[in-house]
């Protein structure tokens, strides 16, 4: 049986849920290291252990993996942004934000930049069907932005200029 991959709860044991996250996991390191057209379906089964089959179980192929992948990357990046991007009112408080984002880019060595952003910018240029890989999804959390509502009171206050 195939789970369905439209269904938001995932496969139904926890065996499952933590196969199919093991599997999302090894994936975005691999796409984060090396790139989406770089990084295999059989080099996933190989860094978690999981056959083919096991694969096409919770995936319809690569463009559903890269879809999970993009779900999960969108989620780490606000998980890890939302608290500083919500409370943006000032410069001091964009200022903190940037020195926050530079301080992981350091800690990363410069490599590999925004795991969704360069993620974005690979299936723009060279994925063949970017839609069906799930890049809808990429802007799926930031609309409306975190802190868009503190962004536009900023600005209202003259600290912030107008676009």
């Amino acid at each position: 049986m195939t789970v369905d991959r439209g269904d938001e709860w995932g496969p139904p044991t926890r065996k499952g849920r933590e196969t199919r996250q093991r599997i999302v996991d090894a994936a975005a390191d691999l796409i984060y290291a090396r790139g989406v057209a770089a990084a295999s379906l059989d080099e996933v089964g190989r860094a978690t252990g999981t056959s083919r089959s096991q694969l096409y179980h919770y995936f319809s192929g690569k463009n559903a993996l890269v879809g999970a992948v993009i779900d999960r990357q969108r989620d780490r990046i606000l998980a890890f942004q939302r608290p500083a991007l919500e409370s943006l009112a000032t410069w001091e408080d964009i200022t903190g934000w940037r020195d926050m984002i530079v301080a992981v880019q350091r800690e990363l060595g410069c490599r590999g930049g925004c795991p969704l952003g360069s993620l974005a910018n690979e299936l723009a240029s060279d994925w063949p069907t970017p839609s069906a890989a799930g890049s809808n999804s990429l802007l799926t959390g930031w609309r409306p932005w975190p802190g868009g509502a503190n962004c536009d009171r900023t600005r209202t206050r003259r600290h912030w200029p107008s676009a």
